[in-house]
């Protein structure tokens, strides 16, 4: 009973209280920039996550445009091994850099870099997965990062 009340209180509450994403389409209208062009160097995957998030902004026009060259790099290492030599933690780092050319021409460059460590697991199968889902999470922060700086740009 009591968990019945309190979800029927929280949905009237977020429903009422006005939450919208940071990135959603209606707030796309309030960017001051639009992206004309997007290219993509290096990791196939990072690249498809950053232009899911990035492709919404070629879809509108606006008085700033830019066009973005955008390379990145995808990199495991093993960080620590295990008593018999076995692989015990992992890094992922990405990393990178957006190029930002505007209408005159000039070139900005927007670096990145992330990095996350994780514990191996016994099953390859599930150690695979929380990899793909790493990257795509690094992939989104990266995204919003590159565009906060191109909506921060003068």
């Amino acid at each position: 009973m009591f968990k019945n009340i309190f979800l029927i209180t929280i949905t009237i509450l977020l429903t009422s209280c006005g939450y919208q994403a940071m990135h959603s389409k209606s707030k796309l209208s309030d960017t001051n920039f639009s992206i004309t062009q997007i290219k993509f160097i290096g990791d196939r995957d990072i690249n498809i996550k950053i232009e899911e998030k990035l492709k919404r902004y070629t879809k509108i026009q606006k008085q700033k445009t830019y066009d973005l060259v955008i390379e990145s790099f995808y990199l495991k290492e093993t960080i620590a091994k295990d008593g018999k030599g076995d692989p015990a933690i992992f890094e992922i780092r990405i990393s990178g850099t957006a190029q930002v050319i505007d209408r005159d021409n000039s070139k900005i460059q927007i670096p990145f870099k992330k990095d996350f460590k994780y514990n191996n697991d016994k099953s390859r199968f599930e150690l695979n997965r929380y990899e793909k889902e790493i990257k795509e999470n690094l992939a989104e922060t990266i995204s919003n990062e590159i565009i906060l700086k191109l909506s921060n740009l003068k």
